[in-house]
């Protein structure tokens, strides 16, 4: 009976994790159902991992499609939920949707705030965590680093540039952990939009030609957007 159960709700796994890729009124509502039903089969570390990604998912989703508000309440679930993991790339993950959020609410100076914070304890164990690891820090210092571009903080975003390439540099190559899409060539896109926040059009201009054909399809179309802006 247990293997019929988890059969069917593998099944919906999947079901659930293409839908949830698209905007829906009642994401919360599947959520919490597809909680209860874990907790009625017995819910494993693997699990609660999912579910902890679930709400990083839901973050970043609901800020990139202009939700803000709604975007920081599912980041501070995320990170509320990723404290009690002893997983320290679920709660770095969760914390990364923390920043999306707050730097989609305007409050960059909340966002790099977290980010550093959030560096800071990580990096200790980048070696032993690997690329994942490596990944998640660089990508926590390139938001953090859009955060002092937002705020006119060029000394601050520099910096965060010159460890986030020392990391994308470690990596060599575009990779995809933790759906980072971290690797030399994000890091490139994000100086490409720093440098637009801060106003040098004409470095976006003479820099921004930039394939990015093998990226993830919405850091993509951001630095085309990007790329279009400094050109008009």
């Amino acid at each position: 009976m247990i293997f019929v159960e988890k059969a069917s709700l593998a099944r919906k796994d999947r079901d659930w994790a293409q839908e949830s890729s698209q905007p829906c009124p009642d994401f919360s509502r599947r959520l919490r159902n597809w909680r209860i039903e874990r907790r009625a089969v017995g819910m494993t570390a693997e699990i609660v991992g999912r579910f902890r990604r679930a709400r990083h998912l839901a973050a970043t989703t609901l800020a990139k499609i202009g939700e803000s508000d709604i975007s920081w309440l599912a980041a501070e679930r995320a990170m509320r939920a990723a404290d009690e993991s002893d997983d320290p790339l679920v709660l770095a993950s969760a914390a990364r949707s923390g920043t999306h959020a707050l730097l989609a609410n305007g409050r960059y100076d909340d966002a790099l705030e977290l980010g550093n914070a959030t560096a800071g304890w990580l990096a200790s164990g980048v070696e032993e965590g690997g690329p994942e690891a490596l990944s998640l820090l660089g990508m926590i210092h390139l938001r953090a680093a859009i955060a002092a571009a937002r705020h006119q903080d060029r000394a601050t975003a520099t910096g965060l540039l010159v460890r986030a390439e020392w990391l994308a540099d470690d990596l060599g190559s575009d990779e995809n952990y933790w759906q980072t899409g971290f690797g030399p060539t994000n890091f490139l896109l994000h100086r490409i939009s720093i440098e637009l926040d801060l106003d040098n059009v004409s470095y976006v201009v003479e820099h921004g030609r930039i394939n990015v054909d093998h990226m993830p399809q919405e850091r993509s179309v951001s630095h085309r957007i990007d790329y279009a802006r400094a050109l008009s």
